[in-house]
């Protein structure tokens, strides 16, 4: 055919050969950053599977200087939206294709883009500690993405995750 089909966090994409235009099946517009996102994916090098090695941000070439920039836009969002609710974070949660967590208190593997997935750990607060959120990728990621592209698809998740969890 033409096209091409592909889920972007559940969200069915697909793209047009031969100009590679990205557009959403249901006819609503895709930004420059999810249409980058998708076309970088389908020209990843071999097939895309997950090696089932967990790295965080900091473990990509040039993500220990971007982390803490990172951080604002992802983990701190989220625990500034979310603090001890975490009935309100699964319930956001419910809105991406995702399994529990293996570990904290609440949290996901969200299927983001074919294989790769993003894991989102949220451990809950007590008197002596306030809540903390975390993000894991694949260590594959780092062979489809470069750090700006994987915090570009961080982003997107944890401002969906926000916008969900405060009810817009």
């Amino acid at each position: 055919e033409d096209s091409i089909q592909i889920s972007l966090f559940a969200r069915s994409l697909r793209v047009y050969y031969p100009g590679f235009d990205v557009l959403a099946d249901d006819g609503s517009p895709v930004s420059d950053v999810d249409a980058c996102l998708v076309l970088r994916y389908l020209e990843a090098p071999g097939p895309v599977i997950a090696v089932g090695e967990d790295i965080t941000f900091r473990a990509l070439p040039g993500g220990v200087f971007y982390h803490a920039a990172l951080a604002k836009r992802t983990t701190n969002l989220l625990v500034s939206i979310f603090g001890n609710d975490l009935e309100r974070l699964k319930r956001a949660l419910a809105q991406y294709p995702h399994e529990p967590a293996p570990v904290g208190d609440a949290g996901g593997i969200v299927h983001a883009i074919g294989a790769i997935t993003i894991t989102v750990i949220y451990r809950a607060g007590d008197e002596e500690f306030g809540p903390t959120a975390d993000l894991l990728y694949d260590r594959f990621i780092g062979r489809v993405y470069t750090a700006d592209e994987v915090a570009a698809l961080s982003t997107s998740l944890c401002v969906g995750l926000a916008r969900v969890g405060h009810g817009c």
